[in-house]
């Protein structure tokens, strides 16, 4: 069960990092950004799990940046920012989500030139009576322009 809320909280702040650096201008046009996460998972009393990574391209939409959308996670997720902070090219916020399971994070992301971004997340749940860490490194980058409205009629 874990494992859905924890990919929907990475896909969720992929996304919105996306839009994040997303510059105004380009409302008509969406951005086609390669993101790379690389996970690694501890669980309390157990040897650390091997890292993976995962590459994805997602079509961002573009225009001003919605902290709340970090929480877009699936439906039955109950999820709130309980802190956001923009100073320059850095982001910082924590997230804490009460259902289906306790999980809080605290991510910080650096806004690069353009659309590129780096950042990290720490996710912090209970599972099966022990304590799971989920530390994420980010890398995004653009690589083609995208119609927006055309991958979200895809899905």
């Amino acid at each position: 069960m874990y494992g859905k809320l924890r990919r929907g909280i990475c896909l969720g702040v992929l996304g919105s990092v996306a839009a994040l650096s997303t510059p105004g201008w380009a409302a008509a046009e969406g951005q086609l950004m390669e993101l790379t996460m690389r996970v690694q998972e501890h669980m309390e009393g157990m040897p650390a799990l091997p890292a993976h990574t995962v590459t994805r391209q997602i079509c961002s939409q573009a225009g001003s940046f919605d902290p709340h959308e970090l929480a877009r996670l699936p439906s039955d997720a109950k999820c709130n920012i309980t802190h956001y902070e923009k100073r320059g090219d850095v982001v910082r916020f924590d997230e804490t989500c009460a259902a289906p399971q306790t999980v809080t994070s605290h991510g910080v992301f650096h806004l690069s030139s353009g659309s590129d971004f780096t950042g990290t997340m720490r996710t912090s749940m209970d599972a099966a009576g022990h304590a799971v860490t989920v530390d994420t490194a980010y890398t995004g980058k653009k690589v083609g322009s995208c119609d927006p409205a055309q991958q979200q009629a895809s899905r």
